[in-house]
């Protein structure tokens, strides 16, 4: 019985060597610490349309050509590579975004020439570069119209062939961009129907137009002289006389700067 029971305490010694014997498992470095990019990363806006879109999903006659975005240029231009190695510049057909650097023309987006409206329309086009650069290195599905100017690819872009809405008519809808027609394209109507929705909304680029009418407003307001409401004279200085403004019989509220009331019976300039 001793001898069973010496053996038992052995093996359990044993037993107990082995197990702390076992490679335990290493520890593993931490990596370099991921930081996040300086900038925002762009999340797209959809504003839903009030009306259904009438857009209709690819035909089997369209030829839905796959290709992955490599580089997004602006709004409207952006690489791609296709399956067999080639590459191409494409510009969206149909639409045309503002220039991230101050637009020469902004009167094409009826928005006037000035500091304030260049530097709107400066803002929203950097708004719709954000907005197409979600789908930098992603597969997309390209449909081709043909070649613009500078020899460009024009294309309708999906994110799938089962989708619905090219990727320039999102822009539209949502005031990124307005229709452009550097040559016809076969949804020129369902792409100004959008247009139509995003001005009549005041969306995006068209805030621009009507900002700067009030700003307009304002300014004029601003160099009429509160004296003579019915009319628009500007303050002193100059110091004005009748024969320097064109208006006879006015109204005229004091200080009356100009001093047209002579008689101050409350009408200036009187005939």
């Amino acid at each position: 019985m001793r001898g069973i029971a010496w053996l038992a305490v052995a093996a359990t010694l044993l037993l107990a060597a082995c197990l702390s014997a076992e490679p335990q498992p290493a520890s593993v470095p931490a990596g370099p610490e991921v930081t996040a990019p300086p900038y925002e990363t762009p999340i797209p806006t959809v504003i839903p349309s009030e009306e259904e879109s009438s857009l209709e999903p690819l035909s089997e006659e369209s030829i839905c050509t796959p290709a992955r975005i490599i580089k997004v240029i602006d709004g409207d231009t952006l690489d791609v590579v296709f399956e067999d190695g080639t590459s191409e510049r494409v510009r969206l057909v149909g639409v045309d975004t503002p220039e991230t650097k101050a637009p020469e023309e902004p009167e094409e987006y009826g928005v006037p020439n000035t500091p304030e409206g260049r530097e709107c329309l400066r803002k929203w086009g950097y708004e719709a570069y954000r907005y197409v650069l979600n789908l930098q290195g992603m597969e997309v599905c390209l449909v081709p119209t043909g070649r613009g100017y500078y020899r460009r690819l024009l294309a309708y872009v999906y994110t799938s062939p089962d989708d619905t809405t090219p990727l320039g008519y999102e822009l539209v809808e949502n005031g990124l961009a307005r229709v452009y027609t550097e040559a016809d394209f076969d949804l020129e109507e369902e792409y100004l129907q959008a247009e139509r929705f995003a001005r009549n909304n005041e969306l995006g680029l068209w805030s621009c137009a009507s900002l700067q009418v009030q700003e307009s407003e304002t300014t004029a307001q601003e160099e009429c002289d509160p004296s003579y409401p019915d009319v628009c004279i500007p303050p002193p200085p100059p110091d004005l006389d009748c024969k320097d403004v064109p208006y006879r019989n006015f109204r005229v509220l004091s200080p009356d700067p100009h001093r047209f009331d002579g008689d101050r019976d409350g009408v200036g300039c009187e005939s």
